[in-house]
């Protein structure tokens, strides 16, 4: 069963309209946040930070700086000043912590996929082509990304690749926007967007590729994401947010 939830056009105006009327109320509500629950935590001097990524224990935040990713520790209910993690150039792409907390996956200035371990022990897997979007499975076994395909006609590949081995299998193609697809909870099963029937359909499959299901027809999808407990699958279309509800 599939459900639309939310109107994003709609969501837009009732904040313009609040902003208009409540500016007020809205200016002490930040001053008092600003003082009581938001903190600056982390600083750097004429560098951007980016791409902010929880470790999955809460007790580091790595982040993209200067095309290097960067870690700060939280020790004493206070963030460390941060320590370069990598020696390897980063794009600005997502980074993504293993299950485990003990290593980062992240894409390097020259599109290949790169392992760091928090004694920055790096292990860089090369690709053919440019490479997006990399996540960890739910097991810590097996990393997922997006690749630019070679051939004609085609967009993007949902590839998986072990992390020991590095063996590499293409699990979906016409794959067309970045942030396209989301492991299921238990790491069974994957969410994806695929142009395969000239739309640009929501699909789900096994984690090696088989059982493919086609859940919408004829909507453009885009950023699917899995609930927590694996019932549903919230997704976009234009302005509105619909939720699949799994069966």
């Amino acid at each position: 069963m599939i459900k639309k939830i939310a109107n994003l056009r709609f969501l837009k105006i009732l904040l313009v309209f609040s902003l208009l009327l409540g500016t007020m109320i809205f200016f002490i509500h930040y001053r008092y946040a600003q003082g009581r629950f938001v903190e600056r935590l982390i600083s750097i001097s004429g560098e951007r930070g980016s791409f902010p990524a929880f470790s999955p224990d809460g007790k580091k935040i790595a982040f993209i700086s200067d095309r290097k990713i960067l870690i700060s520790t939280l020790r004493d209910n206070k963030w460390e000043a941060p320590k370069p993690l990598t020696k390897t150039e980063a794009r600005p792409d997502e980074v993504d912590w293993s299950p485990d907390g003990e290593k980062i996956v992240y894409v390097t200035r020259t599109y290949h996929l790169c392992i760091v371990d928090m004694g920055r022990n790096e292990k860089a897997i090369k690709t053919r082509s440019k490479i997006w979007s990399p996540k960890w499975s739910p097991d810590g076994n097996k990393i997922s990304f997006l690749r630019f395909s070679q051939k004609k006609g085609e967009k993007m590949s949902l590839m998986l690749i072990s992390a020991d081995s590095g063996e590499k299998v293409v699990l979906a193609t016409n794959v067309e926007y970045h942030q396209s697809y989301d492991w299921s909870p238990d790491g069974t099963k994957i969410v994806y967007t695929s142009t395969e029937n000239d739309q640009n359909d929501l699909w789900v499959m096994d984690n090696d590729g088989s059982n493919k299901i086609r859940l919408t027809k004829g909507k453009y999808v885009i950023s699917p994401v899995w609930s927590p407990d694996g019932s549903k699958i919230a997704f976009c279309v234009g302005n509105d947010i619909w939720v699949a509800v799994l069966e």
